[in-house]
């Protein structure tokens, strides 16, 4: 790697980690009642929390920022910029880690599940399609988005190494061991809720709760 590539890869992993350290759903939801979305349901800043506390629209809305705010440099970084594949992950990371530890929020952030399916979708778009839509499937019918989280991150690791190994002329196999390894660390992020599922007391995101537990 190059000094100047070293360097462009070194300014983009900062802009990533502020991008991704944009509290989306906690701006969202202040905005839309009032509320800290830290305080009610889950405690989480995420889509699901989001949806307890705000409703569709506001949710939708933090999906959509905490996606974009990983997709954005991993594009900027690969399409303008060209950097490799490894600044390239190393960029899709800091955007993650902004989100699970933002420094606007003093490093209590969420799981980077939606911020992951952005950067997904910023490496190979049909993956991060097909993930959506699984995620979308597992959401309406189990009404879990632990549980929707995980299948989706496992089956985007298969969806990559498919997609890496039939579909791409250049192959990109730094890409797959990345999703693989946000899959795992996201089975650590998520252990509390696993035992909640394993227990029958994780919430949906259709339930309601005054306060975090």
């Amino acid at each position: 790697m190059s000094t100047s590539t070293l360097l462009l890869t070194l300014g983009m992993i900062v802009v990533a980690y502020f991008s991704g350290s944009i509290p989306s759903g906690f701006l969202l939801i202040k905005a839309a009642t009032g509320k800290d979305i830290r305080d009610y349901g889950s405690g989480n800043i995420g889509m699901a929390n989001a949806y307890r506390v705000g409703g569709a629209v506001p949710a939708l809305l933090v999906l959509l920022g905490d996606a974009l705010k990983g997709a954005l440099p991993v594009l900027f970084a690969r399409w303008t910029l060209g950097l490799p594949d490894l600044a390239i992950v190393l960029i899709g990371l800091a955007a993650i880690i902004g989100h699970d530890f933002p420094i606007f929020l003093r490093g209590h952030g969420g799981k980077g599940v939606a911020t992951s399916l952005g950067v997904i979708t910023a490496l190979a778009p049909p993956v991060g399609l097909l993930a959506v839509a699984l995620w979308w499937v597992m959401i309406l019918v189990w009404r879990y988005a632990s549980l929707a989280s995980l299948t989706m991150l496992a089956a985007a690791s298969l969806f990559m190494f498919l997609y890496d190994r039939f579909f791409l002329s250049i192959p990109h196999p730094l890409f797959t061991l990345f999703v693989v390894a946000l899959f795992v660390v996201s089975l650590w992020q998520h252990r509390a809720n696993i035992d909640r599922l394993r227990h029958g007391r994780e919430l949906k995101i259709t339930d309601k709760q005054e306060k975090a537990t």
